[in-house]
């Protein structure tokens, strides 16, 4: 079954309690449209819940310059914003990164925190071409479930990843 509220998906022969959000299953008789308003409120706390115990961030790689060679030295998660302010529109990162010039499109580690766990998933976005430094952002949307979506700006223009969901 799919969870209503996060789109999550659980086995109800085992549970009959979503795994992520915690929304048990509703069963309802009547009215299709009469079930969902009555419910709404409910699936609308479940998901509230949710979103404030939950982050979006992103892997970033540092590089260094060891005896002439160019070589990684780290990677670090950064996090972009939390599930209220992430549910109302883009949110960005504060910081700018180089950019990967001759991509078409550009491979982004993303992780999703949800009460100190991490989920990772890598996700694409277009390339900006412009010889500028460029911001990340994220923005999470309700769409059959949470789904999000990254965003790569710089003074030239925006571009965005597909919506992708949250959670399995």
């Amino acid at each position: 079954m799919k969870c209503v509220a996060c789109g999550a998906t659980f086995d109800t022969n085992v549970t009959s309690v979503c795994r992520i959000c915690g929304l048990p299953e509703i069963s309802y008789l009547g009215d299709q449209e009469e079930a969902f308003r009555a419910m709404k409120p409910t699936i609308d706390a479940c998901r509230n819940e949710l979103l404030s115990k939950l982050s979006v961030g992103v892997v970033s790689y540092r590089w260094a310059d060891r005896n002439g060679v160019l070589e990684q030295s780290g990677e670090e998660k950064r996090v972009i914003g939390a599930g209220p302010e992430l549910s109302k529109g883009t949110v960005w990162l504060g910081e700018e990164f180089a950019r990967k010039p001759e991509a078409e499109e550009i491979e982004i580690r993303t992780f999703i925190r949800l009460n100190g766990t991490d989920t990772e998933r890598t996700l694409r976005v277009s390339n900006l071409k412009e010889a500028k430094l460029q911001q990340v952002g994220a923005e999470i949307g309700i769409r059959d479930g949470l789904v999000y979506r990254l965003a790569l700006r710089n003074g030239a223009g925006e571009r965005y990843s597909d919506w992708t969901p949250m959670f399995d």
